[in-house]
């Protein structure tokens, strides 16, 4: 049985937030995972499934109501979707909602109040955000507000927590970013993932192992986020000089690139696969899972329900 997996249906997203790694990719076409995909997922074995991603927003996928419903056939399966909700109107929402009721929720993203949300969410419209979850939550919804802190928004804090409050949301995060520039700075006393990870003497708290992998929007099975995202991928010789005493899974994967896709193989050969074994077996000493998953997530996110 599978604690959670991570969907990542789509990689288009209507936000440009400077942190993305969408957002730094030069001529981006984005993608959409084929549905037939989807299909040879033991959802019979899954207890919930995040729509999350690296690079795209589920409330994009054209077919994201029928991929609901099909992942309900096997009872059991609870869904959450990630969203920054800047997107579709209100009777879509409600649409939603109605679909979500008892088998399902949203993590939606306000990161400050007007003036400062959109400094971090770059394209998305605040107001339209409210309108939307206030549909989504009137209609039997259940929400949880995600704010990344900044020093630029720092101060909104819990007037953003008594706004999501009053318009009907469950839960409040405040999640530390992993990065900042010269327009979105380092909050008070914030360390980001990275640097939580150096500090820290404890074990890698693997995900994977607890039961979780990623679908990648080209089909991919992945381990965890951090080992299906795209500095990951682009970085490989990097990371492969990194590994090199226990990179036998990552040379398998470089004579094979489709020996852990979907598409191409039964989800049980790719979790029997020797690319999946080295890493069950040499995870405390790779390169990504030690700059990553000491940290976890309490250590990144402040929850409070409402």
């Amino acid at each position: 049985m599978f604690k959670f997996v991570d969907i990542e249906t789509t990689s288009y997203c209507n936000a440009r937030c400077p942190f993305c790694n969408r957002t730094n990719m030069k001529n981006y076409k984005p993608k959409y995972l084929d549905f037939d995909i989807i299909r040879k997922l033991p959802f019979d074995k899954i207890k919930q499934v995040l729509l999350l991603g690296n690079k795209g927003d589920a409330i994009f996928y054209p077919d994201l109501f029928r991929l609901l419903e099909h992942m309900w056939a096997f009872k059991g399966t609870w869904v959450t979707i990630h969203t920054n909700a800047s997107a579709h109107d209100e009777i879509w929402w409600t649409e939603l909602a109605e679909l979500l009721e008892g088998k399902g929720d949203i993590v939606y993203t306000l990161d400050g109040l007007e003036d400062t949300h959109s400094l971090h969410r770059v394209g998305t419209d605040f107001e339209k955000i409210v309108r939307n979850v206030i549909a989504f939550n009137d209609a039997g919804g259940s929400s949880t507000c995600q704010f990344l802190k900044f020093k630029e928004n720092e101060h909104q804090v819990e007037d953003v927590k008594a706004l999501t409050k009053n318009i009907g949301t469950k839960t409040f995060w405040v999640r530390k970013s992993r990065g900042f520039n010269d327009t979105l700075h380092r909050p008070t006393g914030a360390k980001t993932r990275h640097e939580i990870n150096k500090s820290k003497k404890s074990k890698i708290k693997c995900v994977h192992l607890e039961g979780s992998f990623v679908l990648t929007v080209d089909g991919e099975i992945r381990p965890c986020c951090f080992m299906a995202d795209d500095d990951y991928i682009g970085n490989f010789e990097t990371h492969f000089r990194e590994d090199i005493r226990h990179n036998q899974h990552i040379l398998n994967y470089i004579r094979n690139p489709k020996s852990i896709n979907l598409k191409y193989n039964s989800f049980d050969d790719i979790m029997s696969s020797k690319y999946y074994d080295a890493i069950r077996r040499n995870y405390k000493y790779l390169f990504r899972c030690n700059q990553k998953c000491k940290a976890t997530f309490e250590d990144i996110v402040d929850k409070e329900c409402l």
